[in-house]
């Protein structure tokens, strides 16, 4: 009878374990991108991967360390890619680029914008949030969490 009992409750327990995770959104499998991406109108190029790297980070790790106080965009990624990102614009990412995990939010309403002071005068109305794509890089080989980046939604997105 006690058995039954420890049974029932262990499956009462997964069962809210389940139903946090659902909750959660499980995030999509990561793949290795295979041909090279400008995102929008940023410098940021997102490169297939090759042989590259020693990449020590699962694509399940990347988005748990993207979450764990990061700047990620709420709600689960549309897509995780092994990468090579390039982005002279930046000293995060050295010239011949970093192997990342590109956590990929496409097609979302756009953040609202951040910073400059304050409106003298009325305030204009809010403008129309458009679409965005917004991409967090974390580093496949450290972990470590490196930017994200948000450019106006790409359709032509290969």
């Amino acid at each position: 009878m006690r058995r039954r009992v420890v049974s029932t409750r262990s499956m009462a327990g997964l069962a809210v374990i389940a139903g946090l995770i659902v909750g959660c959104g499980i995030p999509p499998s990561g793949t290795a991108r295979t041909v090279a991406w400008t995102v929008g109108d940023t410098n940021l190029t997102l490169a297939p991967p090759g042989g590259r790297g020693n990449m020590r980070l699962s694509s399940l790790d990347a988005y748990q360390r993207c979450l764990g106080g990061a700047s990620c965009a709420s709600g689960s990624p549309t897509a995780i890619e092994l990468a090579v990102a390039i982005d002279p614009g930046t000293n995060i990412i050295p010239p011949e680029g970093t192997l990342v995990w590109a956590i990929e939010w496409l097609d979302i309403v756009c953040p609202p914008s951040r910073g400059g002071g304050p409106v003298v005068g009325p305030a204009p109305p809010p403008a129309d949030p458009g679409r965005c794509d917004e991409i967090a890089l974390v580093d496949a080989s450290t972990g470590v969490f490196l930017f994200t980046q948000t450019a106006p939604h790409d359709p032509n997105r290969p």
